[in-house]
């Protein structure tokens, strides 16, 4: 009786420990972002955000953002006759994040072996949907990463998370995340991993926002709003422009 009741005590004791430790290392894990809303202004040219936070002393940081998902659908190119290229068939890519961004830190060089992994681009594959269902998912997969990659919204920032001092077991991460101009207005996750020990020890995340302001905001929901008034501005504007660049040459005697 008395070994049961020992043996009880130490199970609660080691749960209860446990339960200290996440506890513990979840409140050691947070972040921010400074400014969390991003305005596009007439003259935007893409900006920084810069995100800090807390992780325990001998932990790692990573982040990533990423958009909603979309619907992607493209033409499937191959061989015909074993001599020209041309379209062989529509793909269709579904819950495919718009943009992923990731800012590693330098002792983190492979993020696919690390602890990390489930932020790396390669752990999308389970996510992102791809039909038709018996196409080469893997192949097909790859050749989307390229694509995103190529057009910079799948993109990896190594060595691009510093630490400050220790301080009661815990340190802070800066990352200065570079939003560019191609990012379109909307609704980003960022999400912190914090890896320690050969383990993903907790997951922190925060909403961003970017979003059009004033003459570009006005300029949209004339387009969604008033399409009709919007497409007769629009031609206006551009037989404007055709007359005064007609004038402005007829006035320097033409061009040379």
């Amino acid at each position: 009786m008395k070994k049961t009741i020992i043996l009880l005590l130490s199970c609660t004791m080691l749960v209860l420990a446990g339960l200290t430790a996440n506890a513990f290392a979840e409140n050691d894990i947070n972040l921010s972002l400074e400014p969390a809303v991003v305005q596009i202004s007439a003259f935007y040219n893409g900006t920084t955000v810069k995100v800090t936070g807390q992780i325990p002393a001998t932990a790692e940081a990573v982040v990533r953002v990423t958009g909603s998902g979309e619907e992607l659908h493209l033409k499937k190119k191959g061989k015909v006759g074993g001599l020209l290229w041309m379209n062989t068939g529509d793909v269709s890519f579904e819950n495919a994040p718009t943009v992923v961004m990731l800012y590693t830190p330098a002792a983190i060089t492979d993020l696919e072996a690390s602890p990390v992994s489930p932020f790396s681009f390669h752990a999308l594959k389970e996510k992102v949907e791809i039909l038709p269902a018996t196409e080469d998912k893997d192949f097909l997969f790859g050749e989307f990463l390229k694509l995103k990659q190529k057009d910079g919204l799948y993109i990896t920032h190594q060595d691009a998370v510093s630490y400050g001092p220790i301080e009661n077991d815990t340190k802070t991460f800066t990352v200065e995340m570079t939003i560019p101009t191609m990012m379109k207005p909307g609704r980003y996750t960022v999400e912190l991993a914090a890896a320690q020990n050969g383990h993903l020890i907790g997951i922190a995340s925060k909403e961003m926002k970017i979003e059009m302001i004033g003459f570009p905001a006005e300029l949209t929901k004339l387009a969604f709003g008033k399409p009709i008034f919007f497409g007769v501005m629009a031609v206006l504007i551009a037989i404007g422009a055709g007359l005064f660049t007609g004038i402005l040459f007829k006035s320097k005697g033409g061009a040379h």
